[in-house]
């Protein structure tokens, strides 16, 4: 009787990693289509006059990009800090939230005041974007798990299915000394 219900035991635990399993995808399929139809859009914020240094390679990101996820710099204006001349395009270039001064422009290493408008993702679009990540990264550690977990319970399983199949065969020995021995004896 103790057999049957490790066995029983076992069956009910395979069930349950297998719902997790199940679950685990869903959540993933859930978020997956929410983060594309859910139609968040990028948020945008104008900052007027931010003083930087207008640098060659690297480049200088404005005070308004810290924090924003998936920036952008558009009606950018740059002004000169000393001389008060507008700088043309040709005297830098932007690179995401980053702006960048020509390597052959006569203002690198200016200090400057810069306007521009940043966009950015929304707080909904950053925080789902969390959760499908934390779901992935989940999903992604249990499943790099299951093949130890999954050859552990077939190992449990087939030891549970040989201990029956004893189990089995001395109820038959013993119900075969109990009457007196076998039929063809």
């Amino acid at each position: 009787m103790g057999f049957k219900n490790e066995l029983k035991n076992a069956g009910e635990g395979l069930n349950w990693l297998m719902v997790i399993g199940f679950l685990g995808i869903v959540w993933l399929m859930i978020y997956g289509n929410l983060n594309g139809n859910l139609g968040f859009k990028q948020d945008s914020a104008s900052y007027t006059g931010q003083a930087i240094t207008l640098i060659d390679g690297a480049g200088e990101a404005p005070a308004g990009t810290t924090g924003k996820v998936n920036t952008a710099l558009s009606n950018v204006i740059i002004i000169n800090a000393t001389g008060g001349e507008t700088l043309t395009a040709a005297n830098y270039t932007t690179s995401g939230s980053y702006i960048i001064a020509s390597a052959t422009s006569s203002y690198n290493n200016t200090d400057v005041n810069v306007s521009y408008t940043v966009t950015y993702d929304s707080t909904g679009k950053v925080d789902t974007d969390t959760v499908i990540n934390n779901l992935t990264a989940g999903t992604k550690t249990f499943y790099s798990y299951s093949g130890t977990i999954f050859t552990v319970m077939a190992i449990v399983l087939l030891i549970t299915i040989l201990l029956s199949l004893l189990y089995v065969v001395m109820k038959i020995v013993n119900m075969g000394k109990n009457k007196g021995g076998f039929a063809s004896e």
